[in-house]
């Protein structure tokens, strides 16, 4: 499986007919809405523990 996008939550509208997602096709190729977040989430982390060292 690959990902294809990783949408801010705010963006993220899945369409009501995922086979013609019409101007949502980012959101058929992400893994949710709740993507985008972790991965700022983690990131925040990542780079204050680096500062911290």
């Amino acid at each position: 499986m690959k990902v294809g996008y990783i949408l801010p939550a705010e963006d993220f509208r899945y369409p009501l007919n995922p086979f013609r997602p019409g101007k949502h096709y980012e959101e058929t190729m992400s893994i949710g809405k709740q993507m985008g977040p972790r991965v700022v989430e983690a990131l925040r982390q990542l780079f204050a523990a680096a500062s911290n060292s």
